[in-house]
């Protein structure tokens, strides 16, 4: 009888299966650098890990009934591997829009404005976000992943040389460029009596520049309503301040002179070094963890003749809706949801290892940070054109020019692909 209703039972199953065809189940597939068994190692390591996809997933699957896929694959393959998907018309619901990936994603239609599917104004994006991918007046991405370029500094160095601290400058409302330029001149010493100096002011990769051209209201790049790219180099603003760090190259030799590569990082490490740039809490982390054998603090960037003060760089991504989504709307909520978890999480960790005050005024610098993606042709050939010339006596105007002509040819190029 037991095997008679099993037949029965099963055969009633069968017919079932062919009277109502079995519907998809709903997935949004994200295209990710991280895999589970890298999340779950880094969770093992540190409980207080978060992963804006793998940490959110669980949330998301049982909040909304849609699954997740994860596209695993290389941090540089991620822009490729979206272009070919959305080519074979493959489903991208979401992908990570960094300082690589644009103008290429808007300009090569891989991805569309998301406006449409999120309320922007939310407390859980940052408007530095929106404004970093924002491309001919669309906005293609959103969230909070913004992580500050803030001014560091050794304060056993300036206190054993009595050089006014940062700090006492910054809150005094005169952290700008010339007193950046006092102290960093005042620290800059030959220690070893060689007759060369091996102990400098200020210290950083090439790039050096964009953060100092940020602080003083202007860009490198400048993405343009019309979906055209211009720079700011030419510009009062942009003239002054490379003359500026020309000066401080060439003429008071305050600037660690090898920053095209990392050899600042131990001058810094090793007490050679007064004041560098770094992202968020990486250097209160060091020091917090006994890495460094000196006393560390950080400020914004020191405000240049015609910036409007608290204005950095930063550090930015952000997520888009590919235009081959087929649950756009799902994949929105997924944005939205990572954005609130990040966002708890971050302030939940910092606030134990770093204070009230350092929180709020990183949160503040991140939530109107400048960025502007570099992700043309010819941006590192420009770079380099840069860099040079700040390091020689080059006339300003004429490294600028070339500089400029590099960005224009390669914003062409890249349209054109």
């Amino acid at each position: 009888m037991k095997k008679i209703l099993s037949v029965v039972l099963s055969l009633a199953m069968l017919l079932s299966l062919l009277a109502v065809p079995a519907m998809a189940e709903d997935t949004i597939n994200i295209i990710w650098y991280n895999t589970e068994d890298t999340y779950k190692n880094n969770v093992a390591a540190n409980p207080d890990a978060f992963d804006p996809v793998w940490s959110v997933i669980p949330e998301f699957e049982a909040a909304t009934g849609v699954k997740v896929n994860v596209i695993a694959v290389e941090w540089g393959d991620m822009i490729n591997t979206a272009a070919t998907r959305v080519g074979n018309g493959e489903p991208v619901d979401l992908v990570q829009a960094n300082d690589q990936s644009f103008p290429v994603y808007p300009a090569r239609k891989i991805v569309q404005p998301i406006a449409q599917y999120l309320d922007l104004s939310k407390d859980c994006f940052y408007d530095s976000v929106t404004n970093a991918f924002t491309f001919g007046g669309q906005a293609y991405a959103a969230g909070n992943d913004v992580s500050p370029l803030v001014m560091y500094y050794n304060v056993d160095m300036f206190e054993a040389n009595g050089v006014d601290l940062p700090r006492d400058l910054y809150e005094a409302g005169e952290w700008t460029w010339e007193n950046f330029r006092r102290v960093a001149k005042e620290l800059t010493a030959d220690t070893d009596n060689d007759g060369e100096e091996d102990q400098f002011g200020f210290g950083y990769w090439d790039t050096d520049y964009v953060s100092f051209l940020a602080s003083n209201g202007t860009s490198n790049l400048i993405y343009n309503e019309d979906g055209t790219i211009s720079t700011g180099y030419l510009t009062e603003a942009g003239t002054q301040t490379m003359t500026f760090l020309q000066e401080c190259y060439t003429v008071d030799k305050c600037m660690w002179p090898n920053s095209g590569d990392d050899t600042f990082t131990s001058g810094w490490s090793n007490g050679k070094l007064a004041m560098t740039l770094e992202f968020a809490y990486a250097i209160l982390n060091k020091s917090a963890n006994g890495e460094l054998p000196f006393e560390v603090d950080w400020v914004p960037m020191p405000q240049g003749p015609s910036g409007a003060g608290d204005t950095c760089l930063a550090g930015v991504t952000g997520w888009c809706i590919g235009i081959t989504s087929a649950l756009p709307e799902a994949a929105a909520k997924f944005i939205e949801m990572s954005a609130e978890m990040k966002l708890a999480s971050d302030n939940k960790v910092n606030m134990e290892r770093y204070g009230e005050a350092n929180v709020t005024k990183m949160n503040e610098l991140a939530g109107k940070a400048h960025f502007v993606p570099i992700g043309i042709d010819q941006y590192w050939d420009n770079n380099y054109t840069v860099f040079t010339g700040l390091r020689s006596n080059e006339p300003v105007v004429n490294f600028l020019t070339k500089a400029e002509e590099q960005i224009k040819a390669g914003y062409e190029s890249t349209m054109s692909n």
